[in-house]
């Protein structure tokens, strides 16, 4: 995942702050106050991510997000809007074709870890996300890795991996897995946890499997085992 964004707010004060957070969450930031300048910095930099206020003056987002869509080089960057406005941001949320959608007033210094979250996600719904020895395949539910058969996943085992994929090499608690997963919060978590590990585990087979890990304290890990070169074959003695 690249660590660039541009940030689109046509209030300084908003935007100084959302920049600090980003900044301080290991992000190249650019800074526009209207669309125009959103613009020109998107086709100079083509940052990896954008963060837009839906009103920028007299003009949308609509505006910018047109442009994006439209230029080969972003037209697959993940877009997160956001508004004071929810109401007014939705409406133009399919014509700017967004990803995500967040509400202006919460807590900013949360923005940089959830547009990270999101981003990664944004890639997997895009189509392959590729890490180390492996690839999900996100349109087809597939985990494939090298020139092994493809392994078919149910929808919420492969909501699961991709969710420990991503997160890697930190541990996913329970709670968290049921809302991702289960879309919310469910009866019984703990155990519907432990049923969707299982079965994953016997997709998986031996090898593979080993890599999930569980901490009745911590919750699960996917654990990305190194990768070790070919040796060499030896010399011929004389």
């Amino acid at each position: 995942m690249g660590n660039t964004i541009l940030i689109a707010d046509d209030n300084p004060p908003d935007l100084e702050l959302l920049s600090q957070y980003f900044r301080e969450g290991g992000f190249t930031v650019f800074a526009a106050g209207d669309c125009g300048e959103a613009i020109k910095l998107a086709g100079r930099h083509t940052p990896d991510c954008f963060l837009l206020d839906y009103c920028l003056g007299a003009d949308t987002a609509e505006k910018v997000c047109a442009f994006i869509r439209g230029d080969a080089r972003l037209s697959e960057r993940p877009i997160i809007i956001m508004s004071a406005e929810p109401e007014l941001a939705m409406r133009g949320y399919e014509p700017c074709v967004a990803d995500f959608f967040v509400e202006k007033g919460d807590n900013y210094r949360k923005l940089p870890a959830l547009v990270r979250q999101n981003f990664l996600r944004a890639a997997w719904n895009r189509g392959i996300y590729r890490k180390a020895d492996l690839v999900l395949d996100a349109p087809n539910l597939r985990l494939l890795r090298g020139s092994y058969p493809a392994i078919q996943l149910s929808a919420e085992q492969f909501r699961f991996f991709s969710l420990l994929f991503e997160k890697s090499p930190d541990f996913v608690r329970d709670e968290e897995i049921c809302r991702y997963v289960f879309s919310g919060n469910i009866p019984e978590c703990r155990a519907a946890v432990h049923s969707l590990v299982y079965r994953l585990r016997q997709k998986l087979g031996p090898q593979l499997s080993r890599r999930l890990k569980g901490s009745r304290s911590r919750g699960w890990v996917y654990v990305q085992p190194r990768l070790h070169a070919r040796p060499r074959p030896a010399l011929m003695q004389r």
